[in-house]
């Protein structure tokens, strides 16, 4: 099979190729707008002296009408290489991806951050070197906000529709050209929240002046009032001031408009650009055949009434490609002379009666697309992690699991938790892997969850909603300690597993915030309580009497990490081993601080 990075290297080049023809074309069109420029002074002067003023004008136009043929097929093939460049970024980004460059992308979701989330902060689901980071392809807001809330998993999916987010990202995965369109759609999209708000707001809204009577015989009349002046002006029978006279009329009229009105005109103005992407995007997904049932019922939502949505919205982006700058003194003479406004907002309101009440939906389907691309590139970018069993019953099993965004250095290990030993007692000396390993574990179950396929030779698990407690801090604004922060996330679970929810925790150096007899109480409390039969997880802890447990507590079975030395030098293998540790290394780790101990 030939690599992923191969592949992408290997479209990254094609395009290049694209780009070296594509300039030549380029260069053509810039040779031939100075050879028409020049054959146009010439030949109409020539044509100018030798015949008629009129046969002299006529080759001008000619020659103006070519100039801008001309000009227009330079534009078209300037935009076919500005889409190749994008192609080539939205490769070289993938190649990163893959060799653990991406860790340098801008957008980190950090937005997203919420430390009283059960699990996203812990396993470094938002923030820097998270998986957001990894994943994001997303160019709209819609985009975005849709995968922050599948990555936060608030409701937890049952053993059928994680199956069909297995089936759904595999497929879309497998569409890498359809994958790369949409991205290219969006790449140029700049919204700002307060804008979409006024969009969807005007498409909820009504203003039946628009299509009254009075302003239908304004919108119809004066136009034609107005060109009939001009042409009787040229024929000698009115004279210019009475064309002025009229125009300034017609100015006054426009400036009936409500401020309100004014507004939307504005708000067009500025996203029909935005507009155009959208429209493309939901052209994408009607054109493609999917096969998995989330991609064909998003693809069925955008056929309304028989009619494809991409229609629809394609009026009102050509309709909104006709504002222009209203401040541009074009737009003010084409506005006087057409009533151009009302011309605009008349169309725009019979588009809104028709087709407003759609619009969230179709922002949403555009929402879930971006959002399924992104998870799709795990399924894609790693043909050899394995795609998870989902169990009924209370189970994880693990062979050869590691961290998916280590990368290379990423250490597997082979465990299993079940209803026979369900707590993971884990001891080890300082930078031994413990921490590492819960989020390993947890990590990797999240991506179960979203239907992805896992970092591992083979990953069984039951589903469970995921709790930590990793990560605490002081909050210097509401006065909490971080042992009282980690006190607060331990309630959140120990009331979850009376709850009867089935639960599965990943608790880390727990209670480390306390004097070491209350610690080994307290974890000793907490472990008991949390042996019930619907809760399962893993437990790090310095605190080696903590292992005794495993003696009085069949739910708890005891793994450490170590540590090892070699040519006077502290080394770590990073892998799982049954029972308790029984090495330490903070004196050693100390004096390689520089700190002297007597």
């Amino acid at each position: 099979m030939q690599s992923r990075e191969n592949i992408y290297l290997e479209r990254k080049k094609s395009n290049e190729e694209r780009i070296l023809d594509i300039n030549k074309q380029t260069n053509l069109y810039s040779i031939l707008r100075v050879i028409i420029f020049v054959s146009a002074i010439i030949t109409t002067y020539f044509v100018y002296k030798k015949t008629t003023f009129t046969y002299a004008i006529l080759i001008l136009l000619a020659h103006i009408a070519l100039f801008i043929y001309t000009v227009k097929l330079y534009e078209k093939t300037e935009d076919k290489k500005k889409k190749l460049e994008k192609v080539i970024k939205i490769n070289l980004e993938h190649i990163k991806r893959l060799n653990g460059e991406w860790k340098k992308f801008d957008d980190k979701g950090e937005e997203y951050l919420d430390g009283e989330h059960g699990f996203t902060n812990d396993l470094d689901i938002f923030g820097k070197s998270s998986l957001f980071q990894w994943i994001n392809v997303t160019g709209t807001s819609f985009g975005r906000k849709k995968l922050k809330e599948i990555l936060r998993i608030n409701e937890l999916p049952n053993k059928q529709e994680i199956i069909l987010r297995q089936e759904t990202l595999r497929e879309l995965g497998e569409k890498i050209d359809f994958r790369e369109k949409l991205q290219v759609e969006t790449m140029d999209i700049e919204e700002s929240d307060d804008e979409i708000a006024a969009f969807k707001k005007w498409c909820k809204d009504r203003n039946n002046r628009i299509i009254s009577l009075p302003t239908k015989i304004i919108r119809l009349v004066c136009p034609i009032i107005n060109i009939a002046v001009i042409v009787a002006v040229i024929l000698g029978v009115f004279r210019w001031e009475f064309l002025i006279l009229l125009l300034a009329g017609d100015y006054l009229i426009l400036r009936t408009l409500t401020k309100e009105t004014v507004e939307v005109l504005k708000l067009f103005s500025v996203i029909k650009k935005n507009l155009q992407a959208y429209f493309k995007i939901i052209e994408l997904i009607e054109n493609e055949d999917f096969n998995a049932e989330t991609l064909s019922n998003l693809k069925a939502a955008t056929i309304i009434n028989g009619e494809k949505s991409s229609k629809k919205f394609k009026q009102l982006a050509d309709c909104a490609i006709w504002i222009y700058d209203r401040g541009n003194g074009f737009y003010f003479l084409l506005n006087a002379l057409l009533m151009f406004d009302f011309q605009i907002l008349y169309k725009l309101e019979m588009w809104r009666i028709e087709n407003g009440d759609y619009v969230d939906g179709w922002f949403e389907t555009i929402g879930d697309i971006e959002a399924i691309s992104s998870l799709s590139l795990l399924s894609y970018n790693n043909p050899n992690w394995c795609i998870p069993n989902i169990e009924d019953g209370l189970i994880i099993k693990g062979d050869e699991v590691a961290h998916p965004t280590l990368m290379d250095k990423a250490v597997s290990n082979s465990f299993v938790l079940d209803k026979g030993k369900s707590i993971m007692l884990i001891t080890g000396s300082n930078m031994s892997g413990k921490s590492t390993f819960l989020r390993t574990l947890g990590f990797n179950l999240i991506l179960t969850y979203l239907g992805s396929p896992v970092r591992a030779k083979s990953f069984n698990a039951g589903i469970f909603n995921v709790y930590t407690c990793m990560r605490t801090g002081d909050n210097l604004e509401e006065s909490i300690s971080s042992f009282y922060a980690e006190i607060l996330r331990v309630k959140n679970i120990v009331e979850a597993s009376k709850r009867d929810e089935k639960i599965f925790f990943l608790l880390d150096e727990i209670f480390k915030g306390t004097n070491s007899l209350d610690r080994h109480t307290g974890a000793t409390i907490l472990i008991n309580q949390l042996s019930t039969e619907k809760a399962m997880g893993l437990v790090s802890t310095h605190d080696l009497e903590l292992c005794d447990l495993e003696t009085t507590n069949k739910k708890v079975v005891n793994y450490n990490f170590r540590e090892y030395y070699e040519n006077n030098q502290l080394r770590f293998d990073y892998k799982l081993r049954y029972g308790k540790s029984e090495t330490k290394n903070a004196i050693y780790l100390m004096k390689m601080a520089g700190i002297e101990i007597k």
